[in-house]
């Protein structure tokens, strides 16, 4: 089996579970504003449309009078992530609102990609806002952002980095936020949000520098935050196609086919040319192909990846953990088990991972894995 919209980094066996350990609401924004971890689905008013995202669809704002409500308590933690994959267009007036939970103008959190010259995280309840900055967003290009609040700190993260740490004792469940806007403020004056929502996740903790890391990572990587260029052997790689200027970076997809240029060069495929064949391949497996010549009527989730070898620069990571969640934890790589060593086909290693966790006695039959590839 294989997932026709297998990210660019990642590959990923799509079997459906119910996602716990801390996710309190996760909106995917395939066409709709569903809750894909739970029950609370959100409500968009003023015709907000879809279109191409970061990864798969993306909620489009048109900066009139498009917004998401989630339902109050969404974000009513003493402890809480607030994660979002989002492109401002870089249009209209100053505090546009990527998110708005609040009660009214004296109790809110909110994240603003333009907040004068810069980003803004703020919190207010009541006296004076507690703030986190960053560098404002480049106009039309995805972000991922994440904000932590907990134990009176607060931290902003920008493509998995940390951007601004700070002191902020005010917690949502102080004042318990039950107006929940994505694209709008509770400052009845402030212009709507000009731009697109790819993913937003609300979590009930504070997720770790690593966690916040693999979300920014997953589905596509990340641009910038701090990550080093690849240089060889892939500077090499690259002079041998004719790319057009700023299209050559290893995050970027001049063919628009959803593999970047990094997943290109570790599977032989052509930048220029669309084409997903050669994605890793996904599937159960049985035990005696893995190596296991007892397990007869045992089944397994696996996957293959056929990459170059000479991939110096940079690391494959298989993980595999029985939710979605646990695929962010620091653990996840420990779940997977290599099937032999790599077989050699010409420049190119094929590697079969699985998780050893026959689906046949999962609680509930179901599993994830995926393949990240990060620079180093």
């Amino acid at each position: 089996m294989s997932d026709p919209h297998l990210a660019s980094d990642d590959a990923v066996l799509t079997i459906p579970v119910t996602v716990t350990g801390g996710t309190v609401a996760s909106y995917e924004m395939n066409g709709n504003v569903n809750d894909t971890a739970g029950t609370q689905s959100g409500t968009a008013a003023g015709g907000p449309v879809y279109g191409n995202g970061r990864h798969d669809r993306a909620i489009l704002f048109d900066g009139v009078n498009d917004v998401v409500t989630l339902p109050a308590g969404v974000a009513s933690h003493p402890a809480i992530t607030i994660a979002t994959r989002f492109r401002w267009n870089g249009t209209g007036a100053s505090w546009q609102r990527v998110f708005d939970f609040g009660n009214n103008t004296n109790q809110y959190l909110f994240l603003s990609p333009n907040g004068g010259s810069m980003m803004r995280f703020a919190i207010k309840n009541g006296g004076a806002e507690q703030i986190l900055e960053a560098p404002a967003p480049a106009p039309g290009e995805w972000v991922h952002v994440a904000v932590t609040l907990g134990a009176g700190t607060g931290r902003l993260y920008v493509n998995g980095a940390l951007a601004a740490t700070g002191p902020i004792t005010i917690t949502p469940s102080q004042f318990n936020p039950a107006i929940n806007y994505l694209g709008d403020s509770m400052y009845a004056a402030d212009p709507f949000f000009n731009g697109a929502i790819d993913d937003l996740t609300i979590h009930d903790r504070v997720l770790s520098a690593a966690e916040v890391f693999q979300l920014a990572i997953q589905n596509y990587g990340i641009s910038g935050g701090g990550i080093a260029p690849i240089d060889t052997p892939y500077a090499a790689w690259k002079f041998q196609y004719g790319f057009t200027t700023g299209t050559d970076g290893h995050n970027d997809d001049p063919d628009h086919d959803g593999v970047v240029n990094l997943m290109e060069y570790l599977l032989g495929s052509h930048p220029l040319t669309p084409g997903t064949d050669l994605l890793p391949q996904a599937g159960m497996m049985a035990g005696p192909l893995l190596g296991m010549a007892e397990a007869t009527d045992k089944h397994y989730l696996s996957f293959q990846a056929r990459v170059r070898k000479d991939r110096a620069g940079v690391t494959l990571v298989p993980q595999a953990a029985a939710t979605i969640e646990g695929l962010t934890a620091p653990d996840a790589s420990g779940n997977v088990i290599q099937a032999g060593p790599p077989v050699t086909d010409g420049d190119f290693d094929v590697f079969t991972w699985y998780y050893p966790v026959a689906v046949e006695d999962s609680l509930a039959g179901k599993g994830f894995m995926r393949l990240t590839v990060v620079p180093e």
